[in-house]
């Protein structure tokens, strides 16, 4: 019996499994890389059942791979996000206070053209920010730092059973948002060799698991890494059965030299009225 694929309305982003821990994976350069994407309400106190405002406007993950370009999930973003004015917030580890980090103004957002929504087949997009009057207030000290995609220097794919780390600041054990930004160690696997996700995965996915410990809602579209010499983007937080359910391993957008490393480098060189 298959578990069905929860989706977390509020992110517009599909449920990930289970909560992120603390782990001992050193990440170099403190996740200068990291991303978040979310929606700058004008709340002027916390919502009456006491949520924070960096909790609400939260809405997905994502990795800085260039000094004006984030890698993040084709379910995170439409192009709505520019006309709703979603902002990009880099240079911070903590989401508390909303004003933390350096904030960018969205101004073009690329799906892949073969995004499928039901499947999250090609779950994968490209959004561009630019410094605006709000970005002057909050970047002081702010030095954008890309992360390197995996297969600029690699041949081969990612083999299984390779540790890697997801970062994001998902749900944790609280059933709540981490305004702390966290990692979890996880194992590679195939998707093909797990039973509950087989037939709903392909060679441009890559699974990961680790028992009891997971990405998780919130998590989307936010980095699985692979720490060596230095950290190094394989794959996107997509999708997955619920969080930390075991079995159930989690599904990432695989990045290598044959699986979007291209379709990336077209998009960042493209002229703006390009879309994939």
């Amino acid at each position: 019996m298959r578990v069905r694929l929860i989706v977390l309305a509020l992110a517009g982003a599909a449920a990930f499994a289970s909560p992120a821990s603390s782990q001992q994976t050193e990440l170099q350069g403190g996740a200068a890389w990291q991303a978040e994407l979310y929606w700058p309400f004008a709340f002027t106190h916390q919502k009456a059942d006491g949520t924070p405002k960096w909790e609400v406007a939260h809405r997905c993950g994502g990795a800085l791979i260039t000094g004006a370009w984030v890698l993040t999930a084709a379910h995170c973003v439409t192009s709505d996000a520019i006309k709703a004015g979603r902002r990009i917030r880099l240079g911070t580890l903590d989401l508390d206070p909303i004003t933390a980090g350096a904030t960018y103004r969205i101004d073009r957002v690329v799906r892949h053209a073969g995004y499928d929504p039901q499947t999250k087949l090609n779950d994968i997009a490209l959004v561009h920010f630019v410094a605006d009057a709000e970005t002057v207030a909050t970047s002081r000290r702010y030095r954008p730092k890309p992360i390197r995609l995996y297969g600029v220097r690699e041949v081969e794919p990612l083999r299984a059973g390779m540790t890697v780390v997801a970062i994001g600041w998902g749900k944790t054990e609280t059933g709540r948002l981490s305004s702390e930004l966290r990692q979890v160690d996880l194992a590679t696997l195939d998707c093909a060799s797990a039973e509950a996700v087989k037939d709903r995965t392909t060679r441009s996915q890559i699974c990961a698991a680790n028992p009891g410990k997971d990405a998780c809602q919130g998590d989307s579209g936010g980095p699985l890494i692979l720490v060596q010499d230095e950290p190094v983007l394989v794959g996107i937080v997509s999708w997955g059965d619920d969080c930390g359910l075991a079995g159930h391993p989690g599904v990432y957008t695989r990045i290598d030299r044959a699986h979007y490393l291209d379709w990336i480098r077209r998009v960042i060189q493209s002229r703006p009225a390009a879309r994939n």
